[in-house]
């Protein structure tokens, strides 16, 4: 009884080292994963990168050519505009089509995706803003909404009490205009400090995306019918300054598309861009007047395609390796099999078993020689044969296990 003990101590004792022990390292050795940032030059018609150093900046293209900060900020007007404006550069045409700061800023966009989970819990909590206000400006609403299993649910956020002729309005208004419940999924711009609200867009039961806001205190449920040309897999709303659209699509073939804003309409436009990983790879995307330039970055490194703004036709396109990750180095080297709670491809924690490499399971056979070679004359054959098989596997995190649960202590319990 006594020896089953001992055995589930040292078993439970490995798999906490096996947690404890890498993340120590990975603390130790991690250092932040960077990349040079990249921007498409709209005058060299290339790819410009920028490789922030403590002190300085080292500029260069694709090519590899090397450039002054002055020299880039002439070549790339539109992301060095506010400083060509303040020094009375800003040309007044670009590719021949006339520009003014105004139009510069209405275009500029600057999104993440929501790629790097596919077991996200969706948030389904959410304001609506009034859309179409009477002034200028958007008002906070006093109430926050949460869909229940059969609909909408509003509460004032003071006294938290539910609004039931609000809920009861905008359920039938969901019921009524074909929206199947659960609800999967729903994104918004939570940004208070938007120019303008759109609302949040909303994936039902069967998988279409609705259109729901607010107008003129009535609630505004519209079916997109996307579904008649792709399956929406994730969908991330974005509200640019011009209004050209509500966000992006990554279809269930992966594939990434805008969501056009039309006059009561919508329309859908697809990036020229290589298929996208679901919750493998994370996506960013910067957009201007003339181009798109969106990042894809997974474990390998990060992929960087350009895009033409109007028609969204790829022009140019460049990869950037993932830089050496020390502590990654590290785990291969020191643990062969241990045990990991987070983990890149999903939000919740949980046990996960990792493996590193094989000079991980030499450094296990060199621990399991020192530890038999100190202990030998102190154990029988069949602990020798069991405690070297055991850290070979377990290495680091089994040594722990069998330092902090000494067999000493097991034999005294057992004489007593």
């Amino acid at each position: 009884m006594i020896k089953t003990i001992r055995i589930i101590l040292v078993g439970v004792t490995t798999i906490v080292a096996s947690i404890i022990l890498p993340s120590m390292l990975k603390h130790a050795t991690d250092k932040p994963l960077t990349y040079k940032f990249a921007v498409y030059s709209e005058l060299a018609h290339t790819i410009f990168y920028y490789d922030y150093q403590k002190n300085n900046v080292d500029i260069t293209d694709k090519q590899g050519n090397i450039y002054t900060m002055a020299e880039a900020d002439s070549l790339m007007p539109i992301y060095n505009y506010r400083q060509l404006v303040q020094m009375n550069k800003m040309p007044d045409s670009i590719e021949g089509i006339p520009v003014t700061q105004r139009e510069v800023l209405n275009a500029v966009h600057r999104i993440t995706i929501d790629n790097d989970y596919i077991d996200w819990p969706d948030d389904k909590i959410g304001m609506l803003y009034e859309s179409m206000p009477k002034r200028v400006g958007l008002v906070m609403p006093n109430d926050y909404f949460r869909f229940t299993p059969t609909g909408i649910e509003f509460e004032n956020a003071e006294t938290h009490e539910i609004d039931e002729a609000k809920s009861r309005t905008y359920t039938n208004a969901l019921h009524k205009n074909g929206v199947s419940f659960p609800i999967r999924s729903m994104s918004g711009d939570v940004n208070a400090r938007k120019r303008y609200d759109e609302g949040y867009f909303i994936t039902d039961a069967k998988g279409e995306l609705f259109h729901m806001k607010m107008v003129n205190g009535k609630p505004f449920i519209r079916n997109t019918k996307v579904t008649d040309t792709l399956e929406v897999a994730r969908f991330t709303m974005s509200l640019p300054l011009n209004h050209n659209y509500y966000g992006y699509i990554i279809s269930a073939d992966s594939s990434l598309w805008i969501l056009n804003a039309g006059d009561g309409a919508y329309s859908l436009s697809r990036l020229d861009i290589p298929p996208i990983s679901l919750g493998k790879e994370s996506v960013r995307v910067l957009g201007s007047m003339f181009y798109w330039t969106i990042y894809v970055t997974n474990n390998e490194g990060r992929h960087i395609y350009v895009v033409d703004s109007k028609d969204l036709k790829l022009v140019d396109e460049d990869f950037l390796p993932s830089p050496e990750v020390w502590s990654e180095k590290w785990l291969s080297k020191l643990f062969f099999a241990y045990t990991e709670l987070h983990h890149y491809d999903s939000y919740f924690d949980y046990p996960r078993i990792k493996f590193g490499g094989w000079l991980a399971l030499i450094f296990n056979v060199i621990i399991a020689g020192i530890y038999i070679a100190a202990r030998y004359r102190r154990l029988s054959r069949n602990e020798n044969i069991a405690s070297a098989i055991f850290l070979v596997i377990t290495g680091v995190s089994g040594l722990a296990g069998l330092l902090l649960v000494p067999n000493e202590r097991h034999q005294q319990l057992i004489n007593k």
